[in-house]
């Protein structure tokens, strides 16, 4: 038997074996395997995303801003259509409603 003989041969050798890192190849499949997971995962309930990279990316997001339908927005707001009586000009009816956003102290005019 050697200095350390049966028993403490064993247990140097788990001690060993309890500080070694694991391999590098572990660690290099770990990331893009949990993000191939996570938008498989997004795309089961229904978020679909663009690729791993966007995934990657939410890490650096610290609000989302939903509409009242509860899809995302661009935080871009934009008229979409008017409807006018019959009568009204709609030139005229755009320069009022303008004045009228103008001086509104409402946060999204």
């Amino acid at each position: 038997m050697g200095v350390l003989g049966g028993c403490g041969a064993a247990a140097l050798g788990n001690r060993l074996l309890a500080n070694e890192p694991g391999p590098p190849c572990a660690l290099g499949l770990a990331t893009p395997t949990a993000l191939m997971v996570g938008t498989g995962r997004g795309a089961q309930l229904g978020l679909l995303i663009k690729g791993p990279e966007v995934l990657e990316s939410t890490r650096r997001v610290d609000a989302i801003v939903l509409d009242k339908t509860g899809t995302v927005t661009t935080g871009k707001m934009s008229l979409a259509n008017i409807a006018l009586a019959d009568g009204v000009d709609r030139a005229q009816a755009l320069s009022l409603i303008g004045a009228l956003e103008r001086a509104s102290e409402h946060p999204i005019a």
